[in-house]
């Protein structure tokens, strides 16, 4: 069974609207996710869609607009959109 830990963060924002972008690797036996310009941190032992996951719920962000973005040097990148009303 994986754990999942949470730490603390915010949002960023582009002209089409906000967008966060979340990177996790994978370091001493756990995945650990970051939100780019954020403090914090969320991880899991289970997976890294768990760790991105536990970032983006950490951010307040709706989990099914997250979205693998890539995997280069064994970092996935994650991305969060949202449009502005």
């Amino acid at each position: 069974m994986g754990v999942l830990r949470l730490s603390l963060s915010c949002c960023t924002h582009l002209v089409t609207g906000m967008s966060t972008v979340i990177t996790v690797r994978y370091t001493t036996g756990s995945y650990v996710a970051r939100a780019k310009g954020h403090k914090g941190s969320a991880s899991s032992t289970k997976s890294q869609h768990m760790a991105a996951n536990g970032m983006a719920n950490k951010l307040g962000l709706d989990l099914t607009r997250l979205q693998l973005m890539g995997n280069k040097d064994q970092v996935q990148t994650f991305q969060y959109t949202e449009d502005i009303p």
